[in-house]
This record gives C-alpha cells, sequence and structure tokens, in this order.
C-alpha cells in the first residue's frame, strides 16, 4: 500500500511548489526574529550612558562638564553627593551617541529599577512558553493555515500594544502592565508561526529534505535580526527619533504576511488526518501540476487504503509513562532537558547582551547575527562529517571557556571579541541539538519527548533576561554564569550516543539498544540488546 511518502515522491517531494512555500515559510521566520530582539532597543539597558541631573542645573545635558563649584561634590549615576553626603537622585541625564529618547529613558528603568527592563523580557518567553503548548494544540484541532493566520494578527495586535500601550497619562505602572501583556501576547504569536510553519513546511516534504529544510528556516531567524538594527540604525541615527517611532514602524512588518491566508495551502496530511479527503486530493493535484507532475488515480486510492488500514489496525501507542520504565531513557532525557535549558539561556542571554557590551551597541549586534549565520554554515558543514556529539559537546564546552574567560578580560575589544566566540559556539550547539534530539528518541514517544524538551527551552530562555540582570552586582557576572553552565553543560552530554548514518529507532526497546551511553564518539549498539534485535538493528543501520 502507498503511504504519503510514496505518494510525494511520485508528484516530487521538493519540487517548485515546495521551494516557493517554503520559501514564503522561511520569509515568515524573519518576524519572530524582529520582535524578540526589538525590546533590546526600545527598552535598552544603558548601562553607563546615564548619570544623575545637576539638582542645580535646569537644562543639564550628560555632555555637560561641570566643575561642582557649588556644594555638589560629584555626580554618579544613581546619586550625588553634597559635601560627604550621597543623595538619591530622581531625574537623570541620558548620553544621545546611539539613542535617542527610549523607553528606559520615559520610565526611568535605571539604578534600582533597572530589573524592569529583564522582567518585561522573561514575561516575553513565558509567553513563548505558553504560545509553544496552546500554538500546537490548536493547530493540531483546527488546522495550520487558521492557527498561522492568528499568529501574524497577535504579532500585529501586540506590536500595537507595544507602541501606544505606555502613555504618560496611564502613569508608569499601568503603562508598564500594557507592554508587558502587548509583548506577551507577541511571544504567543511567534510560537505559533515557528511551530505551525515548521511543521506546514515539513508535512509537504519527503524524508530527505527535511534535515535541510529544518536548518535552512534557522538562518531567516539570524537575517531577521539584520533588518531589525537597521531599521532601529535609521530610526535613531539618522532620523533622531523616539522609541514610538521605531515600535510604530514594526507594526506594519507584519501586514505583508496576512496575505498568507489567501496563498498558502493547508496541510493536505492535516486534511487527511481529519477525514477532509477532498480538500486534501485537490491540493496534491495542484502540488502535481505546478511540479509538472501527475498524480495518478491508483496512488491516491491505495493512500486512502493505507490510511484507513493505519485506523483499524492500531496497537498500543507508546507513551511517555513506557519510557519511564527505562532507566536509560531516562537518564538521556534528564540529560537532554539540562542541555535544552542551558542552551536556550546562552543562545538568547548572549544574544541580547550583545547590544550591551559597552561599545556601539550597531556594530557588535550585527557582528553577532553574522556571526550565527557563520555559525549554522559550520555545524552544516561538519555535522555529516564528524557526526552529532563530538562538535555539540566541543562547541558547548568552547562556549563556556569563551564566556569564561571575559571575566579576566578588561580590555572592550578583547571582552567584544571573546562574546562573539561565545555566541558562535552558542549558535552552533543549539542549531546541532534539534537535530540530535530527535534523532535520540524512539519515533513512538518523539513527539512527546521534543515536546517536553521543547519546554525546557522556555524556562531557559525565561531565564536568560534575569541572569542578564546580575550585571547590576558586577558587569561580567553574566558570562561566568553563561561559563560555567556551558561547561558543565558540555560535560553531561559526553555520556550521550553518536547518531550519524545510524538508524532511527521505532519504539522504546529499539531506542535501548541502538542508544549506547558512553563517551564513544561512534554510533554502536548496546551489548544488551538481545540477538534477534541486533541483526534488525544492524539490518537497519545498513540501509542508511
Amino acid at each position: 500500500m502507498t503511504n504519503f511518502e510514496n505518494l510525494l515522491a511520485e508528484i516530487d517531494d521538493f519540487g517548485i511548489y515546495q521551494k516557493l512555500r517554503y520559501l514564503m515559510i522561511c520569509l515568515a521566520a524573519l518576524l519572530p526574529s524582529i520582535v524578540t530582539y526589538m525590546h533590546s532597543f526600545i527598552a535598552p539597558k544603558l548601562n553607563n550612558s546615564y548619570r544623575c541631573k545637576h539638582p542645580y542645573v535646569e537644562n543639564d545635558l550628560f555632555s555637560l562638564a561641570h566643575n561642582f563649584s557649588s556644594n555638589i561634590t560629584e555626580l554618579g549615576s544613581c546619586g550625588y553627593k553634597i559635601g560627604d553626603e550621597l543623595v538619591e537622585c530622581n531625574e537623570w541625564v541620558y548620553d544621545r551617541t546611539f539613542y535617542q529618547q527610549t523607553l528606559t529613558e520615559e520610565w526611568s528603568m535605571v539604578c534600582s529599577d533597572s530589573g524592569m527592563i529583564g522582567t518585561v523580557q522573561t514575561i516575553y518567553f513565558f509567553g513563548y512558553l505558553i504560545g509553544s503548548i496552546v500554538m500546537g494544540i490548536m493547530a493540531d484541532h483546527f488546522g495550520r493555515r487558521p492557527i498561522m493566520l492568528s499568529s501574524f494578527i497577535m504579532i500585529i495586535v501586540g506590536s500595537v500594544g507595544v507602541a501606544f500601550g505606555p502613555q504618560e497619562s496611564f502613569g508608569r505602572t499601568i503603562s508598564y502592565t500594557i507592554y508587558a501583556i502587548s509583548r506577551f501576547i507577541i511571544a504567543c504569536g511567534t510560537r505559533g508561526i515557528n511551530v505551525t510553519g515548521f511543521v506546514l513546511g515539513m508535512e509537504m516534504m519527503g524524508p530527505s529534505r527535511r534535515t535541510f529544510a529544518g536548518i535552512v528556516i534557522e538562518y531567516f531567524f539570524a537575517i531577521g535580526q539584520l533588518i531589525l538594527i537597521s531599521v532601529v540604525y535609521l530610526n535613531y541615527m539618522i532620523l533622531e527619533n523616539s522609541w514610538r517611532f521605531l515600535a510604530i514602524g514594526l507594526i506594519f512588518i507584519g501586514f505583508p504576511f496576512l496575505s498568507y491566508f489567501f496563498i498558502l495551502p493547508e496541510s493536505p496530511r492535516w486534511l487527511l488526518s481529519k477525514n477532509r479527503k477532498e480538500e486534501a486530493l485537490e491540493i496534491l493535484k495542484h502540488v502535481a501540476k505546478t511540479n509538472k507532475r501527475q498524480l495518478k488515480q491508483e496512488t491516491w486510492e491505495n493512500l486512502l487504503m493505507h490510511h484507513e488500514h493505519s485506523i483499524t489496525n492500531k496497537v498500543h501507542e507508546e507513551t511517555a509513562i513506557d519510557a519511564i520504565k527505562s532507566p536509560k531513557l531516562v537518564l538521556m532525557s534528564c540529560i537532554l532537558f539540562l542541555n535544552w535549558i542551558i542552551n536556550n539561556f546562552l543562545f538568547y542571554g548572549l544574544g541580547l547582551k550583545s547590544s550591551e557590551l559597552g561599545v556601539n551597541p550597531y556594530v557588535t549586534f550585527t557582528i553577532s547575527a553574522l556571526v550565527e549565520i557563520l555559525a549554522y554554515l559550520v555545524t552544516h558543514v561538519l555535522l555529516d562529517r564528524l557526526g552529532r556529539k563530538a562538535p555539540y559537546v566541543f562547541f558547548l564546552f568552547a562556549a563556556g571557556i569563551s564566556c569564561l574567560s571575559i571575566s579576566f578580560i578588561s580590555n572592550n575589544l578583547i571582552v567584544v571579541t571573546l562574546a562573539m566566540v561565545g555566541k558562535f559556539c552558542a549558535s552552533a550547539a543549539y542549531a546541532i541539538i534539534y537535530l540530535y534530539t530527535s534523532e535520540l528518541f524512539p519515533t513512538s514517544i518523539r513527539n512527546t519527548g521534543m515536546g517536553a524538551c521543547s519546554m525546557m527551552a522556555r524556562v531557559g530562555a525565561m531565564t536568560a533576561p534575569k541572569i542578564l540582570d546580575l550585571s547590576s552586582v558586577s558587569p561580567n557576572l553574566p558570562f561566568v554564569v553563561f561559563g560555567i553552565s556551558g561547561i558543565i553543560c558540555s560535560a553531561s552530554s559526553v555520556i550521550l550516543p553518536e547518531t550519524l548514518r545510524r538508524g532511527l529507532a521505532e519504539n522504546i526497546k529499539e531506542a535501548n539498544s541502538l542508544n549506547k551511553l558512553g563517551l564513544s564518539c561512534k554510533a554502536t549498539l548496546d551489548e544488551d540488546a538481545d540477538e534477534l534485535e541486533m541483526d534488525s538493528l544492524n539490518k537497519k543501520e545498513n540501509s542508511f
């Protein structure tokens, strides 16, 4: 009987139709990147780019040099001295070298209130967590296409809240609440685009193209960062506008994607799973026509027979409960959970920190995005040559050492260089873990395993902004935390099995046989597997 992969092969599993739709999905991936990092420029951490306003100078400016002829003897970032007495200030002046008026300035989110900036980003990543769960469930129930459109609308609505929610007449507390809720809504929307878009693309491709497609989409996340920094530079440096003009401009970036509702079709796989056979057939005929192929009626009828057979002959489906009974799988899962947490706060933490390194934020953020693209290029070259495990362990260890080294360096150029090396290695590890994890879990619980890892990832992302807040204690303390975490993560991964050119486990029993824990960087079978299982798995490996 014909399965869906056989049918796709007949009508071309990566023809013109799939390439154009996949490009559309990749373009949509620009949007989550832009809105994720926009907060770093609407409400940047200004570090040493502000000081107390001189209480006796009405039109004080950051650039003004005071001779302190009055009884004011020192002007600091958070207080000034009258004689020997330190007085906390409640007004500040700001450096205009890189930014015009920001939300940080408007709400005075400096000194003891600087943590408000990181709290908003933590709320945003909490939206990541909720969106990953809710949008995935809704896409399975209502379809990929309507949820993707809903996600674009959520981002636009949230962006409107970000741009117009903060108002002086509302007061800081209400404005801050509106802003944080709007960022939460945006985050939920990004998950709908990333999760649903990724699935929509994968479901229209054959197995041989899915690894390639899953990796290429990551480039667009980095390209989105380059688009964002260009818009930010235009707003602050050329037009000399405030943060509000930047936020308003970003609203309109989402509007072109509303057209996807009319040009991006539903997934035929999902339609078939919901017994909407006629709609699925119409889309598949259109795919065949665009790819200059022909969908045979016999192939379609065989697919329907296979679909009906799979429904009527279901056997016991393994669940997470079955996985808990396997000590090896539990240990491996715990290691993966730790890795997903640390990977995400390293990746997002270094990304967010790139605009706060004490030098030109436009240069460092641009370099960070370019470094991310380079990391993906290098990773793609290495994965099929050196495998998954060795590069992954190395990149995590190198990221940790790079970040830890920053705590001993005072030269700005060397600090930026080491931070970019850390970002390169963290990006490479971040790219590898998606593929690596999907190959370690058996097919029977792969979605469950990936979903659990995705939840752990959001915990890591939520942690990143609060780790960055540690810079108020010591400027290099976040890098110390990043460094130690990266080294611990690397060390925990050395016993994970290699998966290069190895067959995918279909069930937990196969996973226990395939996933031999140890220091080896070669894909080997576990000696504890029974003889019949070994023969079966060896045949599977030899077919790859």
